[in-house]
């Protein structure tokens, strides 16, 4: 039975942004208690300040596309500038509602609305046209193949302003070429809700530069979310090994095992690692069931319905089709398939969610599977899944990973959840609370690392990534940061006395716990304890620079951790990208920063330079077989008027 939602007020940092979307009613009732309280009574700025962040990275009062959902808030925000509030709330509001207004002013001036439903369509149709005209390019030739990608999104930008049951399907199978002047309209309303997006969820600031509007997204949360797309667009296959369209003679059971490795890698991370139970997580994984289907099966019928899909394009020109006429009887159980198409029925883009629902059928767009990456595919299905299982699962072993490297490494540790001997956790209780601790590692000068890991999903759009920021501040213990952190500052208080006595104890079960007893075997400096953040993520080093004065954490990238322990160049960068059909790795170092292995002064450097983040940052094309080579993914500043009148500086 799920727990009743309690309200905005009571937790310090308000409300996640999840459960903002889902109560906004409450919040409002909420927030409008909270500024009446501001003349009663002393408040708290922080949380009035978290209470305006909401209101902007929520869509319960501007929309992605700039309309205004409830104008109640602008009314609530004047009455706030007329009494008397701190300088840097007030500073907050003011910003909030000149974006608000520079957003209106662009929608005026710039966005056109004549006859949507026909620009839509027929944006559809020139998208379209194009994508026939870019696969042309990547089975010839491949190197002067645009961004195929880009191309889909904005066939799913359109087909959201027109879907509807009583939509002619045939009118979506034209592909029709149109002048760019005819399809700028729609364009703009696309880049429009680009720049929306960019100034909800990435700080963009809007100002002027003479006659013109500029959206200025050049900053540290741009920043850091691109460099963190950029390094999961490696991690993917992104077919850059077994693309359908060039390597059909690859046995089918060896593509599908290759892309549940791919999968397990990284979604478990650390899964290449050359030992003993390098194949043992994903073999789990693979066979681990999602709505009843095992993923194993999941990627095969992936893997098979994309190469009925180029199929049946290739034989019919058609771009719509009803999913039971691309498969045939060539996939077996329709159910499952059927199941595959409804978990992954149309939300926000194609590449994500390939089939639509339409007056009770259930239908596919043909570009987005042909060129679907399989492992992105199922990350989507594993992020609609409500089963925490996998999470927690994936969680448990990317505290194994690390812990395994420093078996390895013979740096002693002990894991805190599960330990594989005794079964139990390892908790320490001060009055009420229960505190709990990932690992307690022995770094290489002898002296206490307490790591806090943390898994996040992957994201892919500024909104998902915002999304995963957020959880730092706003679950049910008022975020990661909160919670972690009062298991430190217990474990250093005195609770490694309470887990020593458990473990000298006989009779306790957590003396059970091999690892533990070797770690607490001997007399340690537990003042020397030092506090490790550990996570997949990258996270904008403004926020990092803020957290450290409050909280005692070093932030440190899994990416740096394992080369730490490994002994690896921490500035040494390889780009693995696919040159004349074959994967190649471009190796080079940028920047020159000593590590004295795994020890404090290390640690708490890689939380000030983010040598990950740099990395990406700095890359640079690379001379390859005597010719210049765009590195993949490296971080460039584009600049550019795609809509006449306004300027858009962002991160690519």
């Amino acid at each position: 039975m799920s727990k009743k939602f309690k309200g905005f007020l009571k937790k310090r940092y308000v409300g996640s942004i999840t459960e903002v979307q889902k109560h906004p009613e409450q919040f409002y009732q909420d927030f409008c208690k909270y500024v009446y309280q501001i003349q009663e009574k002393d408040i708290d700025d922080q949380k009035l300040s978290r209470f305006v962040e909401l209101i902007r990275i929520t869509d319960i009062y501007i929309d992605d596309e700039g309309n205004i959902i409830n104008p109640n808030y602008g009314i609530l925000f004047d009455w706030i500038l007329n009494i008397d509030v701190n300088d840097e709330v007030r500073k907050q509001i003011i910003n909030f509602k000149k974006g608000i207004n520079y957003l209106s002013e662009m929608k005026k001036r710039f966005i056109k609305y004549s006859n949507p439903f026909e620009y839509y369509l027929n944006c559809f149709q020139s998208s379209n046209y194009k994508f026939k005209l870019e696969l042309n390019k990547k089975t010839e030739k491949p190197n002067e193949c645009e961004n195929i990608e880009n191309n889909i999104s904005i066939a799913s930008f359109c087909f959201r302003k027109i879907k509807n049951d009583s939509l002619n399907l045939e009118l979506l199978n034209n592909a029709v070429k149109f002048d760019d002047k005819y399809i700028g309209n729609i364009f703009s309303h696309i880049q429009f809700a680009e720049i929306v997006k960019m100034w909800k969820f990435s700080e963009a600031k809007i100002y002027r530069r003479k006659n013109k509007i500029v959206v200025d997204n050049i900053n540290d949360y741009s920043k850091s979310f691109v460099v963190t797309r950029n390094i999961n667009q490696e991690n993917r296959n992104l077919q850059a090994n077994y693309s359908f369209l060039k390597n059909t003679d690859i046995p089918k059971k060896l593509k599908i095992e290759n892309y549940l490795k791919g999968l397990g890698e990284e979604f478990f991370k650390g899964l290449n690692e050359k030992d003993k139970d390098r194949l043992r997580r994903w073999k789990e994984f693979k066979n681990f069931s999602v709505y009843g289907i095992s993923i194993e099966r999941w990627i095969e019928i992936l893997v098979e319905f994309k190469e009925h899909a180029f199929e049946y394009f290739s034989k019919t020109g058609k771009y719509v089709a009803e999913i039971t006429k691309v498969s045939g009887d060539k996939l077996g159980d329709y159910g499952e398939l059927n199941l595959v198409a409804n978990v992954l029925n149309f939300k926000n883009d194609f590449l994500d969610t390939p089939f639509f629902t339409c007056s009770g059928r259930l239908y596919v767009y043909l570009p987005a599977v042909i060129i679907c990456d399989p492992v992105h595919v199922m990350h989507v299905v594993l992020k609609y899944n409500k089963d925490t299982t996998i999470q927690n699962m994936r969680g448990n072993n990317f505290e194994e990973t690390i812990g395994r490297l420093l078996e390895k490494r013979s740096n002693l540790y002990c894991k805190a959840e599960k330990d594989k001997n005794s079964g139990k956790d390892i908790k320490i209780q001060f009055g009420k609370k229960q505190h709990e601790i990932d690992l307690i590692v022995e770094d290489d000068e002898g002296k206490l690392v307490s790591i806090e890991c943390k898994t996040f999903m992957d994201p892919f759009n500024y909104r998902d990534y915002r999304i995963e920021l957020d959880k730092m501040y706003a679950n049910d213990s008022n975020g990661y940061l909160e919670s972690d952190n009062s298991h430190y500052k217990a474990l250093k208080k005195g609770g490694y006395k309470m887990i020593k006595r458990n473990v000298e104890n006989s009779n306790a079960t957590i003396s059970k716990n091999k690892s533990l007893r070797r770690l607490f075997s001997k007399p340690r400096d537990w003042n020397s304890l030092y506090a490790v953040f550990l996570t997949n993520l990258i996270f904008p080093k403004s926020l990092i620079k803020k957290w450290n004065k409050t909280y005692c954490f070093n932030f440190v990238h899994w990416f740096e951790l394992h080369r730490l322990i490994n002994k690896s160049s921490l500035n040494e960068d390889v780009c693995w990208t696919n040159i004349d059909g074959y994967r190649v790795g471009l190796k080079y170092k940028k920047f020159d920063i000593s590590f004295n292995g795994f020890t404090r002064e290390t640690i708490e450097k890689i939380n000030d330079v983010q040598p990950l983040s740099r990395l990406v940052e700095e890359r640079r094309d690379i001379k390859f077989n005597n010719e210049w080579r765009v590195v993949p993914n490296k971080l460039t500043i584009n600049e550019l008027e795609s809509i006449k009148g306004i300027i858009i500086r962002y991160y690519e």
